[in-house]
């Protein structure tokens, strides 16, 4: 019978073979903490249905982690090691939509929503579908983008599907904003 405590265990993991062998927690569950001791997964349909984009809204807005960051980087954005790899402030679109909008990578942009704007740098990659951006949890500003939108059943935020618009900065709007 599986307990709470095997699911925690991780005492076969050898601290000495962490850097050539990975260690996967929990490959030797067996069975599952539910009545049938089976996974149980539950379909549901997205009856609120997230925020669509439109003309004046066009991209759908992504969050999430990156690699050297963890949720809002309270405790990750304090060692300058973890900061080395990539910005916490920058905003990642696909090549063909910064083409389109004139948007060069390193270019400030701004970021609007119908609840706020932010500026970001702009980080082109092709690793991002058209009409998606990306800007990272750890960009704690990203709050004044999001959908508010909670769903009924798990309570989850929907950060996840917000319409936003970019565009690239020029003087003139650094100077509103500023």
């Amino acid at each position: 019978m599986t307990k709470l405590n095997d699911y925690m265990d991780i005492c076969d993991a050898d601290y000495d073979e962490l850097s050539f062998k990975a260690f996967v927690w929990g490959k030797n569950i067996k069975e599952f903490l539910t009545k049938d001791k089976k996974t149980n997964l539950f379909f549901v349909e997205n009856e609120f249905l997230s925020e669509k984009t439109n003309l004046e809204y066009p991209f759908i807005l992504l969050t999430g982690r990156t690699r050297d960051q963890w949720h809002s980087g309270t405790k990750s954005q304090l060692p300058k090691t973890l900061l080395k790899f990539k910005e916490l402030n920058f905003v990642e679109i696909n090549t063909q939509d910064a083409d389109e909008l004139g948007i060069n990578s390193g270019e400030e942009v701004l970021v609007t929503s119908r609840r706020g704007a932010i500026k970001s740098k702009a980080f082109i990659t092709d690793n991002i579908n058209r009409k998606n951006i990306f800007i990272p949890i750890s960009n704690r500003e990203v709050n004044y983008l999001t959908n508010n939108l909670l769903d009924k059943d798990s309570l989850e935020p929907d950060y996840n599907h917000s319409a936003v618009k970019i565009k690239k900065l020029t003087k003139k709007d650094i100077i509103i904003i500023s």
